[in-house]
């Protein structure tokens, strides 16, 4: 049997976090909507896949940076009225609403979304997993 593990380390605009909770959501939220007409936001992720099984460990890091354009008070507003930020780890859906906001991504999609597939991809192979079941 193999497992696999994934850590999500977050940092934002120069801020770590493991895992933002809903308290640092809401800081955000009061940041977004005091600064972001001037200022860029960047969020970079940090995601560490490993793969375990009863004889071995191997691990790859994917890191992504994603840049928000500037975000007015309203659009802030707007989005966290929305609901959709509210249980996301770094208080936005790449998948979702907050894509209008993005211009430019860095690295991985489907990492800033929860789980790089690619590493997570290459690490199965080397236990021999077929991720096409062929």
């Amino acid at each position: 049997m193999v497992a696999v593990v994934r850590c999500v380390v977050a940092h934002h605009s120069g801020r770590r976090t493991v895992r933002a909770a809903a308290g640092m959501v809401a800081a955000e939220r009061r940041r977004f909507g005091t600064g972001m007409s001037q200022n860029v936001y960047r969020a970079r992720r940090h995601y560490r896949v490993a793969l375990v099984d009863d004889e071995r460990e191997a691990a790859r890091l994917s890191v992504s940076t994603v840049t928000f354009r500037a975000i007015t008070a309203a659009e802030c507003e707007a989005y966290w009225e929305s609901g959709e930020p509210l249980d996301k780890a770094g208080g936005y859906a790449i998948q979702g609403r907050a894509a209008v906001f993005i211009s430019r991504l860095e690295g991985s999609f489907s990492g800033v979304m929860g789980l790089p597939l690619y590493e997570t991809a290459e690490l199965l192979g080397e236990f021999g997993v077929d991720v096409f079941g062929g």
